[in-house]
């Protein structure tokens, strides 16, 4: 009995949040008051995961969140680059619902709880990513090139465990960039010098070299090799159209080992023959609002690359 009573004021105490405008914390709050009318209901069990520092929670509801605990620097930082991401929720490729507070292990970042893309593709045949491997490549290339232009943020460890899937009641999943306490912000300006920065084989060769690197151009190399591990998963089928192609050439591209031949994320080629530069640098810089019947550079991938792979 005493060991149970521990247990509830353990819980107890740890479940405080505080809001992403800075309010004083509170017991009980919305994930995200501005995109959700999930009221959260207190904490029941927190589980450890494969990951240092990140643990899994479950709610009285049944809900499951993931808390991540982070470090003094580059905590502020991720939780800088959330709080910018607020302002473009139109752009599906990130976390809105998302909160931060403090329990005993320190300050916290709390999410929902989706599917790593890197389980999935550890399970044969790739899991769920069969078949969605152009859609999730292009959903990747939109959400970096958005990070790139609009944020000037370098994300510095993109990765398949870096990359979540939002699985609704629609056949299509959506991809989901996460974990920023690495990431560069005014990236464009800045050279940096080298050192381990992100995770090996999925780094890009001058990040370990011995001169300063472009982090933007460093992002591309890592968008590369993960496009090269989705496009495998579905290389085995046949009579794959040139779109399925097109991608597999733009991935080898962008893992060049010269940085300044790797191609702009927006120059690879959709279904009849078309780049993503105009639909994304169009609609994301508010030039037009409509391209090719699309109002946002998501309706026009979807129009594009979902579906099935072969003609």
């Amino acid at each position: 009995m005493q060991q149970n009573m521990f247990a509830e004021i353990w819980l107890a105490l740890n479940d405080l949040h505080f809001s992403t405008s800075g309010n004083r914390p509170a017991k009980r709050r919305k994930m995200d008051s501005t995109t959700s009318d999930y009221q959260e209901t207190g904490l029941v069990s927190v589980t450890e995961s494969k990951s240092p520092g990140v643990y899994v929670v479950e709610f009285e509801s049944g809900r499951h969140c993931i808390r991540k605990t982070l470090a003094r620097s580059s905590g502020k930082r991720e939780l800088e680059i959330y709080e910018r991401l607020q302002e473009h929720s139109g752009i599906r490729h990130f976390i809105f619902e998302w909160s931060a507070g403090y329990w005993s292990a320190g300050e916290y970042l709390q999410l929902p709880r989706l599917v790593p893309v890197g389980d999935e593709i550890r399970k044969p045949e790739g899991g769920c990513l069969k078949g969605q491997t152009l859609l999730l490549c292009a959903q990747l290339l939109n959400g970096i090139h958005f990070l790139h232009v609009q944020l000037d943020v370098a994300h510095m460890d993109i990765k398949p465990n870096n990359l979540l899937l939002d699985i609704g009641s629609d056949a299509s999943p959506t991809l989901k960039i996460i974990d920023f306490n690495i990431s560069i912000m005014d990236a464009h300006k800045r050279m940096v010098l080298p050192g381990a920065r992100g995770t090996k084989g999925y780094m890009a060769p001058e990040v370990q070299g011995p001169s300063p690197y472009a982090p933007l151009l460093a992002d591309r190399y890592s968008c590369g090799i993960c496009m090269i591990e989705l496009l495998n998963i579905d290389e085995d089928q046949e009579n794959v159209d040139s779109c399925f192609e097109n991608f597999i050439s733009f991935a080898t591209k962008l893992c060049s080992q010269s940085p300044e031949k790797r191609p702009s994320l927006t120059e690879v080629r959709t279904r009849r023959g078309l780049t993503l530069q105009q639909p994304l640098e169009t609609l994301l810089k508010g030039q037009s609002s409509d391209v090719e019947g699309c109002r946002t550079a998501d309706e026009f991938i979807d129009l594009h690359l979902s579906g099935p792979l072969l003609i």
